[in-house]
């Protein structure tokens, strides 16, 4: 396994159990193998024109520019509307990148992956339905 620039403090084993009990259980996510790290090449290689932009102009990059990055995830936090999330989850496994993809095509002109009406799941609440309905409308 590579060694890390900053070493940080051994895990416990309780905590190596917890993050990868959360790994396993996310449809995203993975645990990487030794095959894995042997198979990855520096972002500069894979993506030279990208990297010599950074390197050249910060990371400051056009939406056009990033909008052909889309094989990076970055985790965030952020507050969405209640309606907006329960309609997304009851599209079952894989609502993340459902989610992302939607806000991908909003952001970058993409043709939207949004469902359709008769696709669009229940809703536990009126209100959740009313999004739900408008969103599926928009499309």
């Amino acid at each position: 396994m590579p060694t890390a620039k900053f070493p940080l403090p051994p895990l416990t084993d309780e905590e190596d159990a917890r993050i990868t009990a959360a790994v396993e259980a996310d449809p995203d996510a993975w645990i990487l193998t030794e095959e894995d790290f042997a198979g990855m090449r520096p972002f500069s290689e894979v993506h030279p024109e990208l990297a010599e932009r950074i390197k050249k102009h910060g990371v400051r990059i056009s939406t056009e520019t990033l909008a052909t990055v889309n094989d990076f995830k970055e985790e965030v936090t952020v507050a969405l509307d209640a309606g907006l999330v329960t309609y997304f989850t009851q599209t079952g496994d894989g609502w993340q990148q459902l989610m992302n993809d939607t806000l991908r095509a909003a952001v970058f002109g993409e043709d939207t992956p949004m469902l359709s009406r008769d696709e669009t799941p229940s809703a536990s609440s009126n209100k959740s339905q009313e999004h739900a309905s408008e969103t599926a409308a928009i499309r």
